[in-house]
């Protein structure tokens, strides 16, 4: 708009001077068309100049949770840059359309700074974050070139914590949960190890009375055993559903595979997570840890792929047992 009222202003002028011809008007019209022309060079100059980078802080985030991003822009010129405007784009693997963000700075000659920003992150999935468009604008904020930019990160957006409360029957291991070794030969709850005798608390399991104190007593009691929890665990999902789904059912998946992490952590000593992965044409995972650091969210595959309906698993397997 400015740069329009510019010209039109500069063509009537040129149009007054040339109908009286007045040498001042005549002067100002070509005084206004160098200056036209210096501040296009001016920014032909800067835009040359002028570039950015988007710096990669960490490329994993939690749902709900504003995502800190920064973007260094460096000016190499002798000529300060009075305006710039970045436009962002943004968005997840599962939704077709794209939010914009458009960011604006200044920059002094030979100077670098870095831009921050943040977005938001309601779901869990895998975000494609690309500064597309950096347009650079002269003094005046009048004349303005754009220019193309590749610079592309993805930031994976995991789920919050929550554990899934579960209870896992012995005949899940075998005979017992001792029967289920883990990597040092060692064995897992050991059933002949009693901790301590305790009133039982409402809701909970009847698995674990101690029978012959309870009749005694005429009051419930159950037994505690010692928990070594060096069993190993493993999980394959099956991530061909992914593909087609909407964000909000794959954000569901996500939340619930995270829950069921963290509940197999309270279990065992060590979940490793599977799920089969195009690019390698084999599986993929991850070792979950308790006492990690968000063991259940980060173990969740958000960073890959969704793959074709034939890819993966059909079950979901919790050691040697299948769960249909």
């Amino acid at each position: 708009m400015k740069k329009l009222l510019y010209l039109c202003t500069g063509g009537a002028v040129f149009y007054i001077a040339g109908a009286y011809r007045s040498l001042p008007l005549m002067a100002l019209t070509v005084t206004m068309l160098a200056i036209f022309l210096l501040l296009m060079v001016q920014v032909i100059y800067t835009n040359r100049n002028f570039n950015i980078s988007i710096i990669e802080q960490n490329n994993a985030a939690f749902k709900s949770i504003e995502i800190p991003c920064n973007i260094y822009t460096e000016n190499k010129g002798m000529l300060p840059v009075s305006c710039f405007r970045l436009r962002i784009r943004y968005e997840y693997r599962q939704t077709p359309g794209r939010r914009r963000k458009k960011l604006y700075g200044s920059l002094d000659s030979k100077s670098g700074e870095q831009l921050p920003f943040s977005l938001s992150a309601p779901y869990c999935g895998l975000i494609r974050l690309k500064v597309d468009r950096i347009q650079v604008y002269d003094f005046l904020a009048m004349i303005s070139f754009r220019k193309k930019c590749t610079e592309e990160i993805q930031i994976a957006v995991y789920p919050r914590e929550k554990k899934l409360r579960l209870e896992i029957e012995e005949s899940a291991y075998g005979e017992s949960r001792g029967e289920v070794e883990a990597p040092d030969g060692s064995t897992g709850d050991d059933r002949a190890e009693i901790r301590q005798i305790r009133e039982q608390q409402p809701g909970e399991s009847f698995r674990h009375v101690h029978w012959i104190y309870s009749a005694r007593t005429n009051r419930m009691w159950v037994k505690e055993y010692e928990n070594h929890k060096s069993n190993v665990m493993s999980l394959y999902l099956e991530t061909g559903g992914c593909k087609n789904k909407r964000i909000a059912a794959a954000d569901a998946f996500y939340e619930i595979t995270s829950a069921l992490i963290l509940g197999l952590l309270e279990n065992a000593a060590m979940v490793k997570v599977y799920w089969y992965d195009e690019k390698q044409e084999g599986l993929a995972g991850k070792k979950c840890y308790p006492g990690a650091a968000m063991p259940g969210s980060t173990a969740c595959p958000v960073s890959a792929e969704p793959q074709t309906e034939n890819s993966g698993f059909r079950n979901v397997y919790q050691g040697s047992r299948i769960i249909r």
